[in-house]
C-alpha cells in the first residue's frame, strides 16, 4: 500500500483492518510493515467469523516510508478440532491521516 505524505507536519494514522473467517481457537501472526503487532488478534470479535480492528499507523507515516505492508503468517497446530492451519481473508485495509497542526 502506498502511503503518500507532504509537509513536515506530524500525522495521527490509523489503518482499519477487516478480515473474514476469524476464529477463536487458531492463531496468526501480524505484521503492520516491521512491527509485529500480535498473535491471534483476530478471533471473530465483531460478529461471528469477522474482525474490524483498528491500528495506529502514525509512527510508520511519520518515519517517512512511502508503502506499508500487512502480512499474516499462519503456522499448522492442533486444536480440539484436529490439525489446523488458519485460513483467514483480509480484503479490506482503510487507512486514515489528520494533521493537526496544520
Amino acid at each position: 500500500d502506498c502511503i503518500k505524505k507532504s509537509g513536515s507536519c506530524p500525522s495521527e494514522a490509523t489503518t482499519t483492518v477487516v478480515t473474514f473467517e476469524s476464529d477463536a481457537y487458531k492463531g496468526e501472526y501480524f505484521f503492520l510493515g516491521q512491527s509485529y503487532m500480535g498473535d491471534n488478534l483476530f478471533r471473530g470479535s465483531t460478529a461471528p467469523n469477522l474482525d474490524i480492528r483498528d491500528f495506529d499507523i502514525s509512527g510508520h507515516v511519520n518515519s517517512g516510508i512511502s508503502r506499508l505492508d500487512y502480512t499474516l503468517k499462519s503456522y499448522y497446530t492442533h486444536t480440539v478440532y484436529g490439525a489446523a492451519v488458519e485460513g483467514l481473508f483480509m480484503p479490506i485495509r482503510i487507512v486514515k491521516y489528520t494533521r493537526p497542526c496544520c
